[in-house]
């Protein structure tokens, strides 16, 4: 499946980081929401953005795509339904759209004609710039527990000495 991150309704509301890059390639928490999302998807991801950021943005359109709100951060969850979505299938939050299956081509998108699947979970998202600071604490703890999981640290070495433990 090809994966498709688009800027959506909150790109305005994101400026001036927006100016120089995709929703997607924000840094929230650890890593960028593009970074989060190919590590959940397994996959690369391409971008619809601004007409002048799409050379080094470019889009990538394949015979069927999922298409992917970048200003939500990905879950278990969430990636689990996105990757069961079938042909006319669209994951909604409320009133925004999280992620739609479309054809190559397919340039008049009416969402209302698709069958709507509601995502009942709390999900991050990004849509305003204090979202950036606001939710960076709880996005750099998710992103740690992300990379670390399954992991061991290395012990303390013997020649680190502690003081009052």
């Amino acid at each position: 499946m090809n994966y498709i991150l688009f800027d959506g309704p909150s790109r305005k509301q994101l400026l001036p980081f927006t100016y120089t890059r995709p929703v997607a390639d924000i840094r929230v928490g650890i890593l960028t929401i593009r970074e989060k999302w190919e590590y959940f998807l397994q996959a690369t991801t391409t971008t619809v953005t601004e007409e002048y950021l799409s050379n080094k943005w470019p889009m990538v359109e394949l015979e069927t795509n999922v298409m992917i709100n970048a200003s939500f951060c990905p879950t278990e969850l969430l990636v689990e339904k996105i990757k069961d979505l079938k042909e006319n299938q669209a994951i909604f939050k409320g009133e925004d759209v999280i992620a739609f299956y479309t054809k190559e081509a397919q340039e008049d998108i009416d969402l209302s004609t698709y069958t709507a699947i509601e995502f009942e979970d709390d999900i991050l998202t990004i849509e305003h710039t204090w979202d950036i600071f606001a939710k960076n604490g709880t996005a750099i703890t998710q992103d740690f527990e992300l990379l670390t999981k399954e992991r061991t640290s290395q012990p303390i070495p013997k020649s680190n000495n502690v003081i009052a433990p």
